[in-house]
């Protein structure tokens, strides 16, 4: 798969602004992203349109990389229940997202394990980050883009709507509709 649609393909539901981010595993052997031209490359077609790129960590031969909505992961980290996840997590309130990334990318690093918070830069709801961490990533009533543990009903319904934008998003970058033409975050 070429590098543009592994972007469209695991970044649709962003993209198509459902929603706020996404984190890409991309192998490092495959697809040599840390040159900085093709970040550059990205970020300047797309940030027009409220949409980012960012390496979040590279490490154990692959790139995370984070396709987020700036605008939208801003209001949704200022919600008072994301705060002060945050907060508890170590994240002085009133940082710039930008310089939160940048401690987001350096926990990478420190830790053996994903940062927790990563949830919340990915939208996922506080609480069940929060249940998340309580049982060890145990429990969950049912997985899909993130384990679930409360409103089951909502997240299905929120699951089957980024595989069906991910299909659709795949198929018409395949008929030829660019990378670009697919943003209506």
């Amino acid at each position: 798969m070429r590098l543009e649609q592994l972007l469209v393909y695991h970044g649709a539901p962003t993209l198509a602004g459902l929603k706020i981010a996404n984190l890409i595993s991309i192998p490092e052997k495959e697809y040599n992203i840390v040159n900085d031209t093709l970040l550059i490359k990205y970020n300047s077609l797309c940030n027009s349109k409220g949409i980012y790129f960012q390496i979040l960590c590279s490490c154990k031969n692959r790139y995370l990389l984070y396709v987020y909505n700036k605008e939208k992961v801003e209001r949704y980290i200022k919600k008072p229940e994301s705060k002060h996840f945050l907060s508890d997590a170590g994240y002085e309130p009133g940082l710039r997202l930008e310089t939160q990334l940048i401690i987001l990318s350096a926990r990478f690093k420190q830790k053996k394990e994903f940062p927790h918070e990563l949830g919340i830069f990915l939208g996922y709801p506080v609480a069940d980050v929060k249940k998340f961490i309580q049982f060890g990533g145990n429990q969950a009533k049912i997985c899909g883009e993130w384990k679930v543990y409360t409103n089951v009903n909502a997240a299905t319904e929120t699951f089957r709507q980024y595989s069906c934008c991910r299909q659709d998003y795949l198929h018409r970058y395949n008929l030829g509709y660019s990378l670009l033409s697919l943003i209506v975050a």
